[in-house]
This record gives structure tokens, sequence and C-alpha cells, in this order.
């Protein structure tokens, strides 16, 4: 099959628009695009399928100009040095001078650029970082092959192709296997057949390099990876491994499947006992601890004052919650175990499970309110006090009632675990429970603040549980995984739920190193400022 690319139609400008600058003429370019776009829904009745695809093709013109346009400014933007240099007069202020340092396109890459750029069209780091990787490869690699793309006819994918094989090309290979590609057509070729073209002609002309370039391709390409299924209660496991060794995985999975489908009694389809047979074998020998953690409306009184300095909240009563509701989601008589059968370590069921669950909740909202009271101690007596803790079976008398519910779980970056599996884990499994106390109404989880420069576990646990993952603008990578970090500096801030945040460490270092500056009000709201004075919000747990 031969692909015919159709040039697009030569513009002629008029003297004015010939001094306009590039942003003039994009500003004008977008003008025109939405006058057209206007228009598309309802003047196709009188075109011919030959009209309908001319538009197609011009369309997809503006796009590779579009593409070639952003990748130039992308380089050139990279190239702008940011740099806080001590002043050269001792002892004056201010201590550190900034400068900005303009590089040629290429030369230099600042390190934080690609979160401007993120922040600024909301795309993820990897996005922004593979983006800026293709403007500066195809600008620096294939410069003819990107006015090629800026004249339209060249799709942009084509000319990302034969820059990645010629990464790391002495320059007069890059050179020659551009000049092949050029006499060939490219506009006709599909991205495939040129990636291949330029495989054989790197291999020809650098053989050792071109060896060296594909072991560098497979070692990075390897790796294992999980995201959410577009269905929730599910999730898409992908690995990317040696061929060799996924003919052996495989091999296995489907061998033990195959077992299992034949003395299934449950009617699982093979594919079905494939994902079975890949858990089995991934899980043998290793254990999985699972932790619940209960969140717990409280409420304060209507005269009691916001949130008090520490993180501790002034005047709050910290109320059990209704322990029928809190267990209503777990099925007595569904539980059909044997408690005592050897190597089970579970909670022993529903009776455990309330009794520890209201021993655990008792001994939080004791220490809770007990902090709250030692607060008012030598001044006013609290408005409310605490409710006393002497029934754990229902909430005193004239308060609220307050449902700690069993609902589905997200597990961001994974997928959405239903309510009805953790009821079973919660039946079955063995359990850490815990709790989290959050203000009824706001949703923001109250606790007390440490002194120290290291919260404690309760503090650490408090943010992990608010922040849920990083709290710098797009960046969803795991709590867990992440700082704690101060807001304000240590000692100038203090240790606590409103100036700690979960900072994976990447945008850590862009706190601290790359001009990126935040700050959080009490319930745990962060912004944002940029090097170049943009302003991004994020919210706990968005």
């Amino acid at each position: 099959m031969t692909l015919t690319a159709t040039a697009p139609t030569p513009v002629t400008l008029s003297p004015g628009v010939q001094d306009a600058s590039v942003a003039e003429l994009l500003g004008a370019a977008a003008g025109l695009l939405q006058a057209a776009y206007a228009r598309v829904a309802g003047d196709y009745a009188g075109l011919s399928e030959e009209d309908l695809m001319g538009d197609i093709v011009a369309a997809q013109h503006v796009q590779n100009s579009a593409w070639a346009i952003q990748s130039h400014r992308l380089t050139q933007a990279a190239a702008i040095e940011h740099r806080d240099d001590p002043n050269p007069i001792e002892g004056a202020y201010p201590l550190l001078i900034h400068r900005v340092i303009r590089h040629a396109p290429g030369s230099f890459v600042d390190e934080w650029f690609a979160l401007e750029t993120g922040t600024r069209l909301g795309w993820s780091d990897r996005q922004s970082n593979t983006r800026l990787g293709e403007a500066l490869d195809t600008v620096e690699r294939c410069p003819r092959l990107v006015d090629r793309v800026g004249s339209g006819t060249l799709d942009p994918g084509k000319a990302c192709a034969v820059a990645q094989v010629t990464t790391e090309a002495p320059d007069h290979v890059a050179r020659q296997i551009e000049d092949r590609i050029l006499a060939d057509d490219p506009e006709g070729m599909t991205a495939v057949r040129l990636r291949a073209k330029a495989r054989r002609l790197r291999a020809r002309l650098d053989p050792v390099g071109a060896d060296r370039a594909a072991r560098a391709r497979r070692r990075s390409q390897v790796g294992v990876w999980v995201s959410p299924h577009h269905e929730p209660g599910l999730s898409q496991l992908t690995a990317v491994l040696p061929t060799l060794e996924a003919a052996k995985l495989m091999a296995a999975v489907d061998e033990l499947a195959r077992e299992l489908h034949q003395v299934t009694t449950t009617n699982k389809t093979l594919p079905q006992c494939r994902v079975d047979a890949l858990t089995d074998l991934v899980l043998t020998g290793v254990g999985v601890d699972t932790q619940l953690t209960f969140t717990i409306p409280v409420t304060a009184p209507e005269t009691a004052p916001a949130i008090a300095e520490d993180a501790g909240v002034a005047g709050l009563s910290f109320e059990e919650p209704d322990w029928d509701d809190l267990v209503d989601g777990f099925d007595e008589a569904s539980v059909d175990y044997d408690w005592h059968e050897p190597g089970l370590t579970p909670i022993n069921g529903l009776d455990q499970l309330d009794e520890e669950l209201r021993a655990l909740i008792a001994e939080e909202l004791e220490d809770l309110n007990a902090s709250v009271g030692n607060e008012h101690a030598d001044g006013d007596p609290p408005q409310t006090g605490p409710p006393e803790v002497d029934s754990m079976m229902s909430p005193p008398t004239g308060h609220a009632r307050h449902v700690a519910g069993i609902g589905d779980v997200l597990l961001p970056r994974v997928g959405v675990i239903p309510a009805a599996v953790i009821t079973e884990l919660a039946q079955v499994l063995g359990v850490k429970l815990t709790r989290a106390l959050t203000d009824a109404t706001t949703g923001t989880v109250v606790e007390t603040a440490d002194r120290s420069y290291r919260p404690g576990a309760r503090l650490a646990r408090f943010v992990k549980t608010r922040d849920q993952h990083c709290r710098f603008p797009g960046c969803t990578r795991l709590a867990t995984l992440s700082d704690i970090d101060h807001v304000i500096r240590y000692p100038d801030g203090d240790t606590a739920a409103d100036n700690l945040q979960c900072l994976c460490r990447h945008h850590h270092r862009a706190k601290h190193e790359g001009g990126w500056h935040v700050t959080m009000t009490p319930e745990g709201i962060c912004t944002w400022t940029s090097p170049a004075g943009h302003t991004y919000e994020t919210n706990p747990g968005d």
C-alpha cells in the first residue's frame, strides 16, 4: 500500500502580517481554527467524501505545524536557567541574588522546567518530561525532519521515531540516517517502517553503537506497573520483561490455570483461572498484612473556636460512633469459619472486632479529650466537656449519632476495592485496626501536634491519611512512598498537622532547590507558586 501525502496550500502573507510576532500569528491561527470549529458540525451535508477527507488532512497539517512550533519553544524555554547566587557584598541584604541566564537551545536544560510546563498545561510529570524529551531529541538530532513537520506534511511521531534511533549516535551517523530517510519520502511511510529503516541504517553505519543502544533501550523498558481499570473493582497489571522469561511465566500460568479450570466448581472461565494461577504463583510463600482504618466523624459545639495553633481542636467533643451502625456491614450469620483452626490469626469474628474497635477508639477519644481539657486547665473551662466513656454501647444522651460506614475504598493508581471485599477482609483475614477522626463538616482529619522535628507515629499516620499522595500539583505518588515535609522550615514552623505535607522525593527537592514555594491553610489546602509566578492549589486527598 502506498500512502500519498497532500502538500498544504501555500499561504501568502501581507506586509503587515510578515512583521507579526509568533505570538500574534499563533493568536490569529487560534482564532481561525475556532471559527472553523464553529462551522464543522453544521456544514457537512453538501460536502463530498473527498471534501471531508481534504479537511481531515488539512487539520492534521495544522497539528503537525503546531507540534513543531511547540517543540522549538520548549527547547528554547528549557535553556533558561534560574540561579540564586550569594550576594557579593558581605553582610548585605538580600543574602541571595536571583539571576536568569539564557543558554543556547539544547546546550542546557533546566532541571525543574518540566514542572513549570506540566502544572501550566495540566500534564503529569511523566507526560511533561516525555514531551520535553521528544522536543530536545528531534530538534537536536533531526532538525530537517522537524522542518518537514513544521511545513505540515510530516507526522510528528515519524520524526520522533527516527530521533530515538539516532540517540547517542555520532553526529555524522545521525546526519546520514536523516539524509536517507528524507530521500525516501517519509510522508508516505508509517512510523513503524521508518523506525525499522532507521535501525537498519544505524546498524550498518554504527554497529557497535547500535548494539549498545539496543541494550540500553531494553533495560529502560522492563518493569511492572499497576493501574486502575475502567471497570470499578478491577485493576490492570502490566509487565515488560525479557521474551524468554515471559514465555516461561506464561507456560507456568497456563498449565496451572488449566488444572484449576478442570476442577473448578464455580463456573470460572479459563481467563479467570489464569488470574487465580498468576496470583497463586506470585503470592506463594508471601505474607500480606491488612490494615483497616475506620473514619469516625466528630463535631464541635456551635460556639467552639476554630482549630487551635497546635492542630488540636478547642472545645471539640469527640463522640463515640453508633456501634450498631458501625458493624452493620458485617453479616455475623454469614461467618462460618473455625477460628481455632491452626495457622489462622483472624480478629475472631464480630465480637472481637466490636471489642477491639471499642477499646481502641475509647483509648483514642480519652487521650484527645484529655488533651483538649488540659488546654483549658489554667483558664476558663471549655463550654462543652468531653463525654464520659464509661459505657461503650451507645453515645451519651443528647449527643449526635455518627456512622462510620463500610464503603468502597479507592487505592490511588491501583483501583477501587468494593465494600463487600472490605467486609470479607475484616471477617476472614487477620487485620490491624486503626482509626482516623474527621471533622464531620469539612472532612479534615483532627489530630494533635508534635513538638519535635520528626513527627510521631500518630501524627505521621494522620498526615499520610489526610494527603493520600504527594501534594505537588498533579502528582499522584502514594503518601506512603513520600517524605513528610515541613511547609515552613523547622524550627520556624511547628511539627504540626497544618505545617506538614507529603511530598515525593522529586517534588521535595523542587521545593527546596527548584524555586517552588508553598503555603498551607489550617484545613490542609496548599497553594504552590512556581518560579514564573503562577499559582496552583491542591486539596487534601484530591
